[in-house]
């Protein structure tokens, strides 16, 4: 089994997060893990799982490496949306985020500060898991 990553950690802090993530749970489960747009990392591997931020770089992926995913089990994990055809996937996930919660969480706190609310400086976590199984 094999985890290919997909985002691109200089881009910004979202996809550098999502990155050390990927990396942290492969290598919780023994699994490699890397960051790999050329497909060679998948050779002689019978299962591959891609993840990405988006729907459309896994397929962008998959366009550009279909050698490199030609007979293998092809399992997909993406975020928000799957606006594609999942032919060519044993399994495909997203993650939806919930941005209206998010959103409601940064304006209740910049309301507070405007009422002189002290800012403690700490990161906010909104801790909101929804994973939809597709295929």
């Amino acid at each position: 089994d094999h985890v290919v990553v997909l985002d691109k950690p200089e881009t910004n802090v979202v996809q550098k997060e999502r990155c050390e993530g990927y990396a942290n749970a492969a290598r919780e489960l023994g699994v490699s893990c890397a960051l790999d747009w050329s497909g060679a990392s998948c050779e002689g591997r019978a299962r591959i799982a891609l993840v990405g931020s988006s729907w459309n770089v896994v397929e962008k992926w998959m366009a550009e490496n279909r050698d490199a995913a030609a007979g293998k089990a092809v399992f997909a994990g993406a975020f928000d949306s799957w606006n594609i055809d999942r032919t060519g996937y044993a399994c495909i996930y997203v993650c939806r985020q919930d941005f209206k919660t998010m959103a409601e969480r940064a304006v209740d706190m910049l309301i507070g500060q405007l009422h002189g609310q002290p800012d403690s400086g700490a990161r906010l976590e909104v801790d909101i898991r929804v994973c939809e199984k597709l295929s």
